[in-house]
């Protein structure tokens, strides 16, 4: 045999041996990994919800900018629902996202399910939720509530929101007049402060169109679920985030946000 030959084999061997693992170095190997990975996930997790929330962000300044551009052809504020026919009372309806939608190019008939007006902190956390069809009829309402009520719905005849809150009878009599449905809507004008009053925010019902704490249910608020908070557009087109307890605390500063007249009414802040 040639020496040479036999010094080489022995070399390929040895070389083979150190550069195969055993199996306790493997185990080991895969319990560092595991350990490693589980030191960074609580880092990656705030920075997914911050993301999510960033888009939350994006999708309601879009709206913003939709709604300036509303106000600024109409001069008046969307309506929070009203019937397609003024003169059909009983509908059917359309609601908000409707008006807004030609702005942010949307199709009419895709502005109760577009990602446009929905929460994507919501989307993660209700992966299963009803997103086409509601216990009504017709399409769901979007995930993002709209004003409807002010800090005191009946505070005055005209009341403190943005627009008109559908779930009133249309029978009144102050709603109703010569067999029409009138129609309560807000003039820019009467707006006092644009950038301190509260336009469109997350909620937390999936069927949700009017969101505000002239409501006594905590479902109808601004949602927890941006880490304990929610985000929030204001007529003026910027966007603010805060714990729930801020935009519904029993504070002047609170509720004046929530009304067209930037006064302090009474009403169901917690």
């Amino acid at each position: 045999m040639n020496p040479a030959d036999s010094s080489h084999g022995k070399r390929t061997k040895r070389t083979s041996a150190l550069s195969a693992f055993t199996v306790i170095e493997l185990i080991v190997a895969v319990g560092v990994i595991a350990i490693l990975a589980s030191l960074l996930l609580p880092a990656v997790c705030p920075t997914q919800a911050a993301a999510r929330s960033a888009k939350c962000k994006a999708n309601l300044h879009q709206l913003g900018l939709a709604l300036r551009m509303y106000v600024d052809d109409f001069a008046i504020y969307p309506l929070l629902s009203s019937p397609i026919d003024p003169t059909r009372s009983t509908g059917p309806w359309k609601e908000w996202p409707h008006d807004l939608a030609p702005y942010v190019q949307v199709a009419l008939d895709q502005a109760l399910s577009d990602r446009s007006f929905r929460c994507t902190e919501r989307q993660r956390a209700q992966p299963g939720r009803r997103s086409l069809t509601n216990t009504k009829s017709g399409p769901a309402y979007n995930d993002y509530g709209y004003n409807g009520a002010g800090c005191k719905a009946d505070a005055d005849p005209d009341g403190l929101r943005l627009g008109n809150p559908t779930w009133m009878d249309p029978a009144w009599s102050r709603l109703v007049s010569n067999g029409r449905l009138r129609l309560i809507e807000t003039r820019e004008s009467k707006v006092k402060q644009p950038d301190d009053m509260i336009a469109i925010t997350c909620s937390d019902l999936p069927d949700q169109r009017s969101v505000g704490p002239a409501f006594d249910a905590v479902e109808y608020w601004p949602t927890r679920s941006h880490k304990g908070g929610a985000n929030v557009l204001f007529c003026d087109a910027h966007v603010d985030y805060g714990n729930q307890g801020r935009w519904i605390e029993k504070s002047q500063r609170a509720r004046r946000r929530w009304n067209n007249d930037h006064e302090p009414h009474g009403g169901a802040l917690r």
